[in-house]
């Protein structure tokens, strides 16, 4: 009994020194030798999800997925609860790679498995700027700015340049660029570059009179250089 104790101390002295020497070889761009010592300490640790997972981050490195995938899969096999937190690595290394088909399933998994999971969230807003899908990366800044998973300032940034966006993209009549326009908050035709950027696109189906109203009653709430210049060049009936 005292030889099985001190050897399965000893087996678990060597899994935590191969894991301490393997993140300092990650740490150093070793990535190799990270690798070989992470899947040597998985073998004899009591908790191999955490050697596992450190190896797949050592093959991420080395651009080998094959290998990654095969250590994550592993590491869900002996440890299924852990595998929120795999997936949500699993994610953010596939948007790394621009695996954007593989990721926009596993983070569509995820937002169903993981409500309200801030780094779900992330992942949400990392794969729509990936894939330039304004308009629901639009939809998604109230629960961004909800839970501030960006800064203040990074989400109205943010919302300023998706409703510029979303402008551009619906401005095949008049009609779509309003509707376009009426969907966003008042924060937002508030701002002025958002507001010329729609009174451009009016002007393009000759809606003069309208922009010049928008543009004279943002005037007289709050005055603006540029708009005032764009205000010059609104022919009004």
């Amino acid at each position: 009994r005292r030889w099985r104790r001190w050897s399965e101390e000893y087996r678990r002295r060597r899994a935590h020194r191969s894991l301490a020497t393997g993140m300092l070889a990650l740490a150093k761009g070793d990535f190799a030798r990270a690798e070989r010592l992470f899947t040597r300490g998985a073998e004899r640790d009591a908790l191999p999800e955490v050697h596992y997972l450190a190896a797949a981050q050592a093959a991420q490195a080395m651009n080998a997925p094959a290998r990654r995938d095969n250590y994550l899969q592993l590491a869900h096999d002996v440890q299924p609860d852990a595998a929120a937190a795999l997936d949500i690595k699993h994610a953010e290394w596939l948007l790394e790679n621009d695996q954007l088909a593989e990721a926009r399933k596993l983070i569509g998994d995820l937002q169903q498995a993981q409500v309200g999971n801030v780094q779900v969230l992330k992942l949400r807003m990392s794969l729509l700027q990936s894939l330039g899908d304004m308009n629901a990366l639009l939809a998604l800044i109230p629960d961004l700015r909800r839970d501030r998973v960006i800064p203040f300032d990074d989400a109205n940034a943010l919302e300023r340049d998706c409703a510029i966006a979303v402008l551009d993209e619906h401005n095949a009549s008049h009609e779509s660029l309003a509707e376009v326009w009426k969907g966003l908050s008042k924060p937002m035709r508030f701002l002025a570059p958002v507001l010329g950027h729609y009174v451009q696109g009016l002007c393009t189906f000759a809606a003069h009179d309208e922009a010049e109203a928008l543009l004279r009653k943002r005037l007289e709430s709050a005055w603006d250089s540029s708009l005032a210049a764009l205000y010059g060049k609104v022919e009004c009936y």
